[in-house]
């Protein structure tokens, strides 16, 4: 989509690199008599500093209110943009804040992507659905760079405590630190936000190492032992292949066997393989967990072969 900007060309204004007006803090161009507001304007990205094109009412609601402020003479802040936005396909929700990983990987930024497979409010309440959330931020930092939530119902919710985190500076492990309203049909005890905070923790402290699924491969050509610690029953119903299965339960009776190997750990959503991966690291084993389970791997697979 691009934004028609013929006006702005025929009085001689300046246009952005990204195709939009190019407008100063307070919005106005680069004749300081003209101001552009809303979608044929630019806006400072907030992941990069730069400028982007971002459609949103509600950005274009709040550039008119910086740009009354800047006429009455008042002070203004900057309020770089997020791209928050989110869209309902019948009954599927989906959103997004910040970047995707493809656009953080295009423009070379280092960045560590965690997904998660949580349900939308506790189990044992009637009608909890699940969803799938993928957090992205900068391993060294810390700093959130973008998220993802795709599920049926409090998707809003989230993606709303995640905008809100990245607007305050919150680093991804403080995800674990926030206090959000907990009843069982509203959330779990660790809502979906909390559960993402809890993973960055892990791996920002290095106490666990995650496999992303389009590495699986390559560390199994390169002699990693791939294992499912699912039920033998739930391994039937479909698992990867060429992986071996013992239960978590069973574990620690196969310790000795796994002793002189490396091994990528996997579950249905990351929760058991983390506690496994744990318990081999432990041992004096190399391990790794395979990042938001065998769902996400199955999600890869099917996105790889459309």
């Amino acid at each position: 989509v691009r934004p028609e900007v013929g006006l702005a060309v025929a009085a001689g204004l300046a246009i952005g690199p990204n195709g939009g007006v190019a407008v100063d803090a307070a919005n106005r161009t680069s004749d300081p008599d003209i101001y552009a507001v809303g979608d044929m304007a630019e806006k400072v990205d907030a992941v990069s500093g730069g400028t982007s094109l971002i459609a949103l009412a509600n950005v274009a609601n709040r550039q008119g209110r910086r740009v009354a402020d800047a006429i009455a003479g008042r002070p203004l802040h900057g309020s770089p943009s997020l791209g928050t936005a989110i869209v309902k396909v019948f009954d599927l929700v989906a959103a997004t804040v910040g970047w995707s990983e493809r656009r953080l990987r295009a423009a070379g930024r280092t960045a560590q992507a965690l997904h998660s497979h949580p349900f939308d409010h506790a189990t044992y309440y009637p009608g909890a659905t699940r969803m799938a959330a993928k957090l992205l931020f900068d391993p060294a930092s810390g700093e959130i760079l973008g998220a993802q939530i795709v599920g049926r119902g409090g998707v809003d919710k989230r993606i709303d405590v995640l905008a809100t985190a990245m607007a305050a500076g919150l680093t991804a492990d403080r995800l674990a630190d926030l206090e959000l309203a907990y009843a069982p049909p509203f959330s779990s005890a660790k809502d979906p936000v909390n559960q993402l905070g809890y993973m960055a923790e892990n791996v920002m402290s290095g106490e666990c190492h995650v496999v992303a699924p389009d590495e699986l491969a390559a560390l199994a050509d390169d002699g990693w032992t791939v294992v499912d610690v699912r039920t033998a029953d739930e391994h039937d119903r479909g698992a990867i292949p060429g992986s071996a299965t013992i239960p978590l339960d069973d574990l620690r009776d196969h310790l000795d066997a796994l002793r002189a190997r490396r091994v990528v750990v996997y579950c249905e959503v990351g929760q058991r393989g983390h506690t496994a991966t744990a318990l081999l690291v432990d041992s004096g084993i190399e391990a790794r967990n395979l990042d938001g389970g065998y769902q996400t791997w199955l999600a890869a697979e099917r996105a790889a072969a459309a």
